[in-house]
This record gives C-alpha cells, structure tokens and sequence, in this order.
C-alpha cells in the first residue's frame, strides 16, 4: 500500500532494531525515516511534524543520564497533542501497557514475532486516514 510519502521518527537506543523498523517502513510505504538513540534529540527535531513515532520505553541509560520513553512521550504530547506516538517495549507489562495508553499514546506493542504485523495495521490506518482528509479537504457544510 503506497501512497504520498509518510514520516516516521524511530527512538530507539538498539540500532538494529530501530534500522529493523525503518529499513521495513521505508520498503513498505517509501517512508522517510528518522532514527534517534534517544528522546532529546528526537525532542528537537519535533517542528518536522512526523506522521508517527515509535518510541522504545525503556530508554534510560544512567550513565546518559536521559529521560524513558514514558517521560519523552508526555513531553512530545505536551509540545504536540495531535502526534501520533507507538510506544515498544520488549516488556509485556499489562500495567505498563496501561500507563502509557492512559498517557495518550497511539498503542503499546511489545517487541515480538508479531511487532512488524502490528506496524503494518497501524501504518495503514495512518494512510487510511491520511487519504480521507485529503479527499474531503475542501468540503464546506451550509448552516
């Protein structure tokens, strides 16, 4: 399913995983993609306006001294309310689970064989979503 180009930030300190994901979005939907190791310097790249993030929650690393993915997910939705933000974890943590929908994120997937399936549904309700406002942009209602 292609359609006009998609952005898409990937916050993730594991490249491989993160490089996983992007070179799949970018085969997929010809996304541009962003990659980030961590939320700050994601944090500052906000004004490009990505069409989804996915954000790994387990970020924090002491010895940066950086902020986890369920402090840069209320951060981002506090600069933006609209992005749409996936929050991954290799922890299939009901309470985390949650924590971070009940946060305003988009959705929660655990890091698994199913991981790229679930991307898939989530990339096409986004272009899903994407052509309807594009097809009914300039739709006026009368009083």
């Amino acid at each position: 399913m292609r359609s006009e180009k998609l952005t898409a930030f990937i916050i993730d300190d594991d490249n491989f995983y993160s490089s996983l994901i992007g070179n799949w979005l970018f085969k997929k939907y010809l996304t541009n993609v962003s990659k980030f190791e961590t939320a700050e310097l994601c944090l500052e790249k906000l004004a490009e306006k990505p069409d989804i993030i996915f954000l790994d929650y387990n970020l924090f690393q002491e010895d940066k001294q950086n902020i986890n993915g369920n402090v840069a997910l209320k951060a981002f939705l506090g600069e933006n309310p609209k992005l749409k933000i996936v929050m991954i974890s290799s922890d299939d943590n009901e309470e985390r689970r949650k924590e971070t929908i009940d946060s305003g994120a988009y959705a929660y997937l655990v890091k698994d064989e199913n991981t790229i399936h679930s991307i898939k549904e989530i990339m096409n309700s986004i272009v899903n979503y994407k052509k309807y406002l594009k097809k009914y942009e300039n739709i006026t209602f009368e009083d």
